[in-house]
């Protein structure tokens, strides 16, 4: 990937937010965005944002979203600093995304699942390397794939046009999936035979032995413990039952990072 500084026009930067979003929740923090806008009232350039060169003299923003529009509210007029990649799409987006988590452990569980979401939509990175890049179970990768493929082969979407954010596209595939109802549905059976045969024992224990009841099920649900259980559950439960279970247990919004485990 080849790379050299220059200074662009506002005017010659366009952007293609259905690859290069900003940051990793597709939305500006507008606090931010003030900030960088007073900054810049100064006469003062911020840092270089990072662009890709598409073609000959056709530029699109990678990374500085919030950079650019600070510029545009202040009234900036002349040319930035910016930085320019010269290499594939497929890399100037995994340059952008590496570039905006740095730190993939602070990332919350929605924004780590938007960022393997990207990575499958746009690259032909293997699962394990999405996996590892975004912060996810390879399981969750391989749902991703399916989902994608799924709404691809439905013909109403391109690559360009499938949703941003994997909870959208996670309800558009279930939706197209009659197998998915049925599946819930099962699912609904069994919690009501669980709950007859251990329902009421763990609300006992869960009222009385908390503690006690924590170690066992970490016991009893082996090598990975509640963290990789819960992670499974982002994987093979559907979002309205977590929604469902978020709203049943005060406090527990599924961060899993945030979690003392």
């Amino acid at each position: 990937m080849d790379t050299y500084e220059t200074d662009l026009s506002l005017e010659q930067i366009k952007e293609d937010l259905a690859v290069f979003q900003p940051r990793v929740g597709g939305e500006l923090n507008e606090e931010h965005v003030e900030n960088l806008a007073r900054f810049a009232k100064k006469g003062r350039p911020l840092d270089p944002v990072w662009v890709w060169e598409r073609s000959p003299g056709c530029f699109v923003l990678m990374q500085g979203h919030h950079r650019i529009e600070a510029y545009r509210r202040s009234g900036w007029t002349d040319p930035i600093p910016v930085m320019v990649h010269c290499c594939s799409e497929e890399e100037a987006l995994c340059k952008a995304l590496s570039g905006n988590i740095k730190d993939v452990q602070s990332l919350t569980r929605a924004d780590k699942l938007n960022v393997a979401w990207r990575y499958t939509v746009h690259t032909s990175l293997k699962k394990k390397e999405v996996a590892d890049e975004a912060g996810v179970c390879e399981r969750t990768v391989g749902n991703m794939r399916q989902c994608r493929d799924s709404l691809l082969e439905s013909g109403d979407f391109t690559r360009r046009t499938l949703p941003c954010e994997w909870g959208e596209a996670r309800e558009l595939w279930t939706e197209r999936s009659p197998r998915e109802g049925e599946h819930f549905e099962a699912v609904e059976y069994q919690v009501a035979e669980l709950d007859r045969e251990i329902g009421r024992p763990l609300s006992q224990a869960k009222k009385h032995k908390p503690e006690a009841l924590m170690l066992l099920l970490k016991t009893k649900l082996g090598r990975g413990g509640i963290r990789e259980f819960l992670d499974t559950c982002w994987d093979v439960v559907s979002p309205d039952y977590l929604r469902c279970l978020a709203d049943e247990i005060e406090g527990l919004d599924f961060e899993l990072d945030e979690i003392p485990l």
